[in-house]
């Protein structure tokens, strides 16, 4: 199953749900859901399948899941606000299987402060620090802050992909042990490993 939320065609009513039906073409023999704040319902058949509702409410969300399964791919198309980018993700991303990837889409606004992002590419609770903290998590097993406990995200997102405007996020296994000698805070394969300290070519 592909959800997609955000379905889009507002002045043109009755004729959106264009994406949905290029993820029909794409897919042919995928369920395609879409959830969208005002009603598509005129899209439903086939493989289609509308829902009507917000995408940072979990009741909806859990419904859809409940009703279609978990989906592969999710592509977050909504609002393009911060928050809500933020909400629906961590919703969702916990409820999708090992295997799929979640998409951001128009991940510009994270800077525009007119869409709930912020001028400053460092500020928190921005769509991008969300994503910046999922590539630290990549590297969760490596930190050496004491007392760290490791988030859902750490453990299950496996890759984070960045491209202009766009963000995919894989979701897997994400515990394969560190490449660090804890007791001795040396790293494997360094110049600073007593294991791999010789003189041979010191000038």
């Amino acid at each position: 199953m592909l959800l997609e939320i955000g379905i889009g065609g507002y002045t043109r009513k009755r004729r959106s749900g264009a994406s949905l039906k290029m993820w029909r073409w794409f897919f042919p023999k995928a369920r395609i859901v879409g959830l969208d704040i005002e009603d598509k319902s005129f899209l439903d058949g086939g493989h289609i399948q509308t829902y009507l509702g917000d995408q940072t409410d979990p009741e909806i969300l859990r419904r859809i899941i409940d009703e279609e399964g978990a989906p592969l791919v999710v592509i977050d198309d909504g609002s393009h606000i911060p928050e809500h980018v933020r909400a629906t993700f961590a919703i969702l991303f916990p409820l999708l299987p090992d295997g799929a990837i979640y998409c951001i889409e128009d991940i510009q606004t994270s800077y525009w402060p007119a869409r709930g992002g912020a001028v400053d590419p460092k500020a928190s609770g921005t769509s991008m620090d969300l994503v910046k903290d999922l590539v630290d998590g990549l590297n969760h097993e490596e930190l050496l802050v004491e007392g760290y406990e490791s988030s859902y995200t750490d453990r299950h997102v496996k890759a984070v992909h960045c491209y202009h405007n766009l963000v995919v996020i894989e979701k897997g296994d994400n515990v394969e042990g560190s490449n660090r000698d804890t007791a001795a805070h040396t790293f494997h394969g360094s110049n600073d490993d007593p294991a791999h300290d010789d003189d041979e070519g010191t000038p």
